[in-house]
């Protein structure tokens, strides 16, 4: 039989969350809350320019114009989520924690424009399983306190997949958002 501890830590592991250094009574204490300019990995925001052979499907060239739209799209995500129980701030500064958003992956469910420019064959109906992954770090006059990570991928043989160009990352996004403003409370 699990005990509690063990079966939140099986619980994290099988989801892909990951709390590193995170004491969640540290992370309430904080009212007000800054939410950063979301980041891009650097290896996520060089695949435009790069060829990518047909083997490597799962990292699909990403326009800088996406990777914009997309790092919007979580930082309004993260913005709704948190501040319904946090004051959200518009500058960093004293007792204010800041919310830095990093996206680490990013996949679309349809052909974007640089899958297009990568392989003019592809059909408008074609359909991938997308998703996102970011890591969110919680900092305090510039230190990190306290870190995520958490993913979300869809799968073709999902009941119901997604139409959109960018359905699954908008599915990751929400869950993101609602993983660390959990992780606020």
């Amino acid at each position: 039989m699990f005990k509690p501890y063990q079966f939140f830590a099986l619980l994290l592991a099988f989801t892909g969350l990951s709390i590193a250094s995170a004491n969640a009574a540290d992370l309430s204490a904080y009212s007000k809350v800054y939410i950063a300019e979301v980041q891009i990995a650097d290896d996520l925001a060089n695949r435009e320019v790069r060829p990518l052979p047909r083997r490597y499907q799962n990292e699909r060239p990403v326009t800088q114009k996406d990777l914009a739209a997309r790092a919007e799209d979580l930082r309004e995500r993260l913005a709704m989520e948190i501040g319904k129980s946090k004051t959200l701030v518009a500058a960093p500064g004293e007792d204010v924690l800041t919310v830095q958003a990093t996206i680490t992956e990013l996949r679309s469910n349809r052909p974007t424009m640089a899958d297009y420019r990568a392989e003019p064959s592809l059909s408008h109906r074609s359909l991938y399983a997308g998703g996102a992954a970011a890591d969110i770090a919680f900092l305090v006059n510039g230190e990190e306190i306290a870190s995520l990570s958490d993913d979300y991928f869809g799968s073709l043989s999902d009941p119901i997949p997604t139409q959109a160009t960018w359905g699954d990352a908008k599915n990751a996004f929400r869950r993101i958002a609602r993983t660390a403003a959990k992780a606020l409370q």
